[in-house]
């Protein structure tokens, strides 16, 4: 990945993929360009700048300055890509986010920005790294394909802020997000199969709400292994793809009644689906732990450890997440 400089003429970049070069080398009549791609993945829209003394002209001057990513041969990197077949009216996009409110018992939360996955295999009748975690304050995964296990909840929706236009409401859900085909019935999940077998998300139909009288939580997500993908996985070698379905994300702001979307959203506005990531983990990984891992003492174990990550990307709006993961076991 390089930049380019882009502070002064309008830059072009092209880069043919494999099949594009094969086609050019036949002859013009076998190359047809018939698809592209486009991202603002380099961009920072907080810089914006309506301060400016030079006046309106000059409000996006640091943006349209900013270095672009050279092109690339593939979709691999791309995390904002563009999007052609949204309605010319759509006025906001879906993000998505990490849910730490701990509204289910099962949802976990990082610690020291890590979510973090157990290995077992080298507990013993003394020491069990379940233990270890659970006495110092950590929330864990168990890693390993268990359908009532622990997860990493991640919302997507709008995020304008509570209280603000669009509310989160179930009307809105329908007019902003369903009518416009910005919900993802199935996510695309990545991951590192040097370290994980594979990942577990939702069951389709399952229940995430805020209803009855006390507009109070009902929660029944029961978790699954992901469908594996056979696909190029972003161009990346030891990386695996599996297909992860969502829920519908039916926490809204209610009229009447008491208001209890900040008790189970990080979301402040209209809400699509929710997505359970929980990897599970490989097995024999003591080459892993020697070429990839760290140390570390938790209370007074010493522990080992591999950083890596996971990332979901919606099969229909593109919308992504990467989670930090650190695999952990008993040194």
């Amino acid at each position: 990945m390089a930049f380019l400089d882009n502070s002064g003429d309008i830059i072009l970049d092209a880069a043919l993929t494999d099949e594009g070069r094969r086609r050019m080398a036949q002859g013009r009549s076998g190359m047809q360009i018939t698809k592209f791609a486009v991202a603002d993945d380099e961009i920072n829209y907080g810089q914006y700048d309506k301060t400016n003394s030079g006046g309106v002209a000059y409000y996006d001057l640091e943006i349209l300055q900013t270095p672009v990513f050279e092109a690339q041969m593939g979709s691999q990197g791309l995390q904002y890509g563009c999007l052609s077949n949204l309605p010319l009216d759509t006025l906001y996009m879906p993000i998505a986010k990490p849910n730490e409110l701990e509204p289910a018992k099962e949802a976990i939360i990082t610690k020291n920005n890590m979510f973090h996955v157990i290995d077992r295999s080298k507990d013993t009748a003394n020491v069990k790294i379940s233990t270890v975690l659970k006495d110092n304050g950590y929330k864990y995964m168990l890693g390993t394909a268990v359908n009532n296990a622990n997860y990493i909840l991640v919302e997507t929706g709008f995020d304008v802020a509570f209280g603000e236009i669009p509310l989160g409401t179930k009307n809105n859900q329908k007019d902003f997000i369903i009518s416009k085909n910005l919900s993802n019935k199935s996510f695309l999940c990545y991951y590192d199969n040097r370290f994980f077998q594979g990942v577990m998300g939702f069951v389709p139909g399952g229940k995430w709400a805020n209803s009855g009288r006390q507009h109070s939580l009902v929660s029944n997500l029961k978790l699954t292994s992901g469908q594996r993908v056979s696909r190029g996985a972003s161009g990346r070698t030891h990386q695996s793809v599996s297909r992860l379905s969502s829920v519908s994300n039916q926490i809204y702001n209610y009229d009447e009644g008491i208001s209890t979307e900040t008790l189970y959203s990080v979301l402040g506005g209209v809400r699509a689906e929710v997505v359970g990531i929980s990897p599970i983990v490989m097995t024999g990984m003591s080459p892993q732990y020697s070429l990839f891992g760290g140390t570390i003492t938790i209370g007074s174990t010493s522990c080992v450890y591999i950083d890596t990550s996971i990332e979901i990307n919606g099969a229909t709006t593109g919308v992504s997440y990467s989670a930090p993961i650190r695999i952990i076991r008993v040194a």
